[in-house]
Parts: structure tokens; sequence; C-alpha cells
């Protein structure tokens, strides 16, 4: 039996099956309270389409699909991937379960993007196993750079690039040159949430992000993604809040959640004013600091594949974008328009002209 829940107080309704099945997923970008806070955010009324299939009643496999706007009206992504970008996927207990609701959603006939799966995960290989009489197209995503712990602090930090050493000092240098620098880590509670987000809201109103329109206070449905997961992660005590401070006053922050003995890092950004001693480097490295007195078994940066990242590390995850068109006139319009995109984009003079997120 596949169902499909098609309202907010549908999805919130199977809250408890879901963190059951996902268990078996080490992400949070896979649990429930990631994809009500992006129903929320990013679903105006009827555009939700989470797909569940249950056997005897119990829920097996889960795909957290939503219809989106624009000149592809009628086609359905993955809730939330659009904006975000962050990787993704179904949710499922046995492959057999995933390759039938995957059988579902080709039965449809509906233009279908999958962003940002796993290259070597199951259910891409299921996709592309089931392609055949469908307009298919395979695309390499960027990966995200992630760093496995495996060493103490001391022997990771020599191990980095004398040159990547020497540029960090420096940094940290001109830092103390200001005044006095200090980190503050934090683990909100719901209580505390309000302030620490108003706290990220003003840092990036000063950042570039503020400029581009993307920053959280200028980006409408960001905001309310943020201000709502935030509070559903600080009510599981997996929320993170980490700012650097210079004479008392906030200058970075860097945001995330620690899940499954690791470190996802969801927001960073810095005051501008400030750039030329890299803030933001300083946090992320005091951070990954953090991790690693604290043992977990891995460092997740998660969004895309930026070189000044690999200061720490040189391991990343590797993903793909899939694309399903059915042999429709719905089915070619949307593969005209993504096709057309996917060209701009490779022009420079277009490519540049797009906002970071």
């Amino acid at each position: 039996m596949i169902e499909t829940i098609d309202t907010l107080a549908g999805l919130e309704g199977i809250a408890e099956e879901w963190r059951a099945l996902a268990r078996g997923f080490s992400s949070p970008l896979l649990q429930h309270e990631w994809f009500v806070a992006g129903a929320k955010a990013f679903c105006p009324p009827d555009e939700l389409n989470v797909m569940v299939k249950r056997v005897d009643g119990k829920i097996t496999a889960i795909a957290p699909l939503a219809f989106v706007n624009g000149l592809t009206k009628g086609r359905l992504e993955i809730l939330g991937t659009e904006v975000l970008c962050e990787p993704s996927g179904l949710i499922y207990e046995k492959e057999a379960e995933a390759a039938e609701l995957i059988d579902h959603i080709i039965a449809l006939r509906k233009p279908t993007v999958f962003r940002r799966l796993p290259a070597d995960a199951p259910v891409t290989t299921l996709l592309d196993a089931k392609n055949k009489g469908l307009g298919f197209q395979a695309e390499r995503s960027s990966a995200s750079p992630w760093l496995p712990i495996t060493h103490p602090w001391n022997e990771f930090e020599q191990s980095i690039s004398s040159k990547n050493r020497y540029t960090m000092r420096r940094a940290r240098k001109r830092a103390d040159a200001l005044g006095t620098v200090a980190f503050d880590f934090r683990i909100p509670d719901e209580n505390d949430v309000p302030n620490s987000f108003e706290d990220l809201v003003r840092i990036e109103s000063l950042s570039w992000k503020e400029k581009n329109r993307t920053s959280l206070g200028a980006h409408t449905q960001l905001n309310r993604f943020f201000s709502e997961y935030m509070l559903s992660a600080a009510k599981a005590g997996i929320l993170r809040v980490n700012f650097l401070t210079i004479n008392g006053a906030a200058v970075a922050f860097l945001m995330g959640v620690e899940y499954a003995n690791r470190y996802w890092v969801l927001k960073i950004s810095f005051d501008e004013a400030f750039a030329h001693c890299s803030p933001g480097v300083i946090l992320m490295h005091e951070t990954i600091h953090h991790a690693v007195e604290e043992e977990l078994e891995a460092f997740e940066f998660l969004g895309t594949d930026d070189p000044w990242l690999h200061v720490w590390t040189d391991d990343v995850h590797q993903f793909v974008g899939i694309h399903l068109y059915p042999l429709s006139l719905r089915g070619l319009i949307n593969l005209g328009s993504d096709s057309s995109s996917y060209l701009l984009n490779r022009i420079p003079a277009f490519r540049s002209k797009s906002p970071k997120t």
C-alpha cells in the first residue's frame, strides 16, 4: 500500500514512525524534523507530496517529495533540495521497499528530480536500472568535503600543510591585534533559540549574503526554515551554535548539529568588516578542534566543495543528480527548461550572475 501525504498535519502525524525508520540512516538531513521544517518553509498549500509505503500498516519506505513552482509546475523534487541544495534521498527499511516506491513514482509519469543523491547509494543504482522508456539524465553534483577524525588534535594539526598553518596563525594574529578573541560555544535549549537565531540574522546582515539577498534576514524561506529547524534540533538536544567574539562582540557564527557521533555544519557566516582576519576560518578551525576533543568520529562540512575547506581535508562525498522526464508534453517542457538552465550555467558570463546560496 502506498499513500500520499499532502498536508502538514499528515506529515506531523507520522513523526514517530518516520523517526523509527530513519534510525537506519546516520544523517540529520533525512530525519523527520528536517522535512517538517522544509514543509513549513517551502511548501505552499497543495504542494506537499510525501509518498509512504506501508506493509501490514507499518511504514517501510518514504519518498519526501513536493511539487515545485514556476515554469516547471507539476514537477516533483525532494522537499527543500531546490533551495537548500544539501544531500538527500529516500528513507527505507529494505532496498526492495525502495524499489517498489520508485516504481510507483515512475508510474505517475511526472517529471521528477532527485538532487544530490549519494553516488554510491542503493537508491541511485535502483533509479539508474529503471530508466527505460524515460528521458533520464544523471549529472555529477558538487561533492561535500568531510573529515574522518582518526588522530589526536596535535597530530591532526601537524598534518595540515605548513603553508596553511602559517595562514591560520597570521589570521589569528590579526584578530588578536583587534582585541580579546574568544569563542562562545552554545548548546541551546528551545528557550535559547530565539536569541541565538537573532544573533545569526544580525551577523549575516553584515556579510556578502545580504547583498545577494540570500541572508537569513533577506530570504524569507530560509529564515522560516532555519528558525523552525533550530527549534526542533534544540528540543532534540543536537543543536550547536558557535560564535567567534572580539572584545565581547560576535563577529562570526557557525551553526550545526551533532548527530550520529558526527558534527554537521549547516551554516557559517561572518561580519565583512573583519574579513582581513578570516574569522570564518578561525571559527571553523576551533570547531573542528572541539569535535576532535569530543572524540567524534567525523566532521561533515556539507554544502559544496569549496576550495577553502581543503585546508583541513581532501576527503569528499560524491553526489549525483537524477532527472526523470516522462514522454509527455510536461516532460518535454521540463527537459527543455532544465537543459537551457544547464547550458547557461556553463557559460561564465551567465554563471557569474548566479547568487551564492
